[in-house]
Protein backbone atom coordinates (compact mmCIF):
# COMPACT_ATOMS: atom_id res chain seq x y z
CA UNK A 1 0.00 0.00 0.00
CA UNK A 2 2.80 2.37 0.89
CA UNK A 3 4.64 1.67 -2.39
CA UNK A 4 1.54 2.70 -4.36
CA UNK A 5 1.35 6.07 -2.58
CA UNK A 6 5.04 6.78 -3.14
CA UNK A 7 4.68 5.80 -6.81
CA UNK A 8 1.64 8.08 -7.21
CA UNK A 9 3.52 10.97 -5.60
CA UNK A 10 6.55 10.46 -7.86
CA UNK A 11 4.34 10.33 -10.96
CA UNK A 12 2.52 13.49 -9.82
CA UNK A 13 5.82 15.32 -9.28
CA UNK A 14 7.08 14.28 -12.72
CA UNK A 15 3.87 15.54 -14.33
CA UNK A 16 4.08 18.85 -12.47
CA UNK A 17 7.73 19.26 -13.46
CA UNK A 18 6.91 18.54 -17.11
CA UNK A 19 4.01 21.04 -17.08
CA UNK A 20 6.18 23.69 -15.42
CA UNK A 21 8.95 23.32 -17.99
CA UNK A 22 6.43 23.39 -20.85
CA UNK A 23 4.83 26.56 -19.49
CA UNK A 24 8.23 28.21 -19.05
CA UNK A 25 9.30 27.41 -22.62
CA UNK A 26 5.98 28.54 -24.07
CA UNK A 27 6.31 31.95 -22.41
CA UNK A 28 9.85 32.70 -23.66
CA UNK A 29 9.37 33.42 -27.42
CA UNK A 30 12.66 35.34 -28.00
CA UNK A 31 11.99 37.76 -25.15
CA UNK A 32 8.99 39.39 -26.82
CA UNK A 33 6.21 37.28 -25.34
CA UNK A 34 4.53 40.22 -23.63
CA UNK A 35 4.35 42.24 -26.85
CA UNK A 36 1.61 41.88 -29.45
CA UNK A 37 3.49 39.99 -32.14
CA UNK A 38 0.73 40.40 -34.73
CA UNK A 39 0.79 44.20 -34.40
CA UNK A 40 4.59 44.29 -34.50
CA UNK A 41 4.64 42.25 -37.70
CA UNK A 42 1.94 44.46 -39.22
CA UNK A 43 3.93 47.63 -38.47
CA UNK A 44 7.05 46.08 -39.99
CA UNK A 45 5.16 44.79 -43.06
CA UNK A 46 3.72 48.23 -43.80
CA UNK A 47 7.26 49.67 -43.77
CA UNK A 48 8.45 47.34 -46.55
CA UNK A 49 8.33 48.87 -50.03
CA UNK A 50 5.45 47.41 -51.99
CA UNK A 51 7.69 46.48 -54.93
CA UNK A 52 9.56 44.11 -52.58
CA UNK A 53 6.46 42.18 -51.46
CA UNK A 54 6.77 39.69 -54.32
CA UNK A 55 10.32 38.73 -53.31
CA UNK A 56 9.34 37.77 -49.74
CA UNK A 57 9.17 34.00 -49.32
CA UNK A 58 7.24 33.78 -46.04
CA UNK A 59 3.84 35.00 -44.92
CA UNK A 60 4.22 38.33 -43.15
CA UNK A 61 2.30 36.85 -40.20
CA UNK A 62 5.13 34.32 -39.72
CA UNK A 63 8.10 36.70 -39.77
CA UNK A 64 10.68 36.18 -37.02
CA UNK A 65 10.46 38.79 -34.25
CA UNK A 66 13.29 39.29 -31.80
CA UNK A 67 14.70 41.81 -29.37
CA UNK A 68 18.12 43.22 -30.21
CA UNK A 69 20.50 45.60 -28.46
CA UNK A 70 21.13 48.90 -30.22
CA UNK A 71 24.80 48.84 -29.38
CA UNK A 72 27.04 48.03 -32.35
CA UNK A 73 24.11 47.61 -34.76
CA UNK A 74 24.22 49.19 -38.17
CA UNK A 75 20.74 50.53 -38.87
CA UNK A 76 19.94 52.61 -41.93
CA UNK A 77 17.21 55.23 -41.50
CA UNK A 78 14.97 55.91 -44.51
CA UNK A 79 13.29 59.18 -43.50
CA UNK A 80 14.55 62.32 -41.75
CA UNK A 81 12.34 61.47 -38.77
CA UNK A 82 14.00 58.05 -38.48
CA UNK A 83 17.44 59.65 -38.76
CA UNK A 84 16.70 62.06 -35.88
CA UNK A 85 15.30 59.26 -33.73
CA UNK A 86 18.37 57.09 -34.35
CA UNK A 87 20.71 59.95 -33.47
CA UNK A 88 18.90 60.34 -30.12
CA UNK A 89 18.92 56.62 -29.41
CA UNK A 90 22.59 56.12 -30.30
CA UNK A 91 23.48 58.11 -27.19
CA UNK A 92 21.93 55.42 -24.98
CA UNK A 93 21.94 51.65 -24.91
CA UNK A 94 18.47 50.66 -26.03
CA UNK A 95 16.57 47.58 -27.04
CA UNK A 96 14.92 47.38 -30.46
CA UNK A 97 12.61 44.93 -32.15
CA UNK A 98 13.87 43.32 -35.37
CA UNK A 99 11.37 41.69 -37.75
CA UNK A 100 12.93 39.43 -40.38
CA UNK A 101 11.26 38.88 -43.75
CA UNK A 102 13.14 36.23 -45.73
CA UNK A 103 13.32 36.85 -49.46
CA UNK A 104 14.31 35.11 -52.68
CA UNK A 105 17.46 37.25 -52.56
CA UNK A 106 18.67 36.31 -49.05
CA UNK A 107 21.79 34.62 -50.42
CA UNK A 108 22.76 37.70 -52.39
CA UNK A 109 21.35 40.66 -50.42
CA UNK A 110 20.11 39.24 -47.14
CA UNK A 111 16.61 39.42 -45.67
CA UNK A 112 14.53 42.56 -45.25
CA UNK A 113 14.74 43.53 -41.56
CA UNK A 114 12.79 46.56 -40.32
CA UNK A 115 13.85 47.79 -36.87
CA UNK A 116 11.13 49.05 -34.51
CA UNK A 117 11.52 51.21 -31.41
CA UNK A 118 9.38 49.44 -28.77
CA UNK A 119 8.72 52.70 -26.94
CA UNK A 120 7.04 54.40 -29.91
CA UNK A 121 6.19 51.27 -31.96
CA UNK A 122 7.52 53.01 -35.06
CA UNK A 123 10.04 51.77 -37.60
CA UNK A 124 13.31 53.62 -37.11
CA UNK A 125 15.28 52.01 -39.92
CA UNK A 126 16.39 48.78 -41.56
CA UNK A 127 19.37 46.49 -41.50
CA UNK A 128 21.40 47.15 -44.64
CA UNK A 129 21.10 44.70 -47.51
CA UNK A 130 24.24 44.13 -49.52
Amino acid sequence: MRKIRIGAIVVSLIILLFLGISLFLACRSNGVSSLNLHEIRKIAWKSVEKNQYDTITIKWEEARVELIESKDKWIIPITDEQKKKLEQIEKTDSIFIAVTFNTEQDGLLGPIVPIIDPKTMKVIGFYPRF
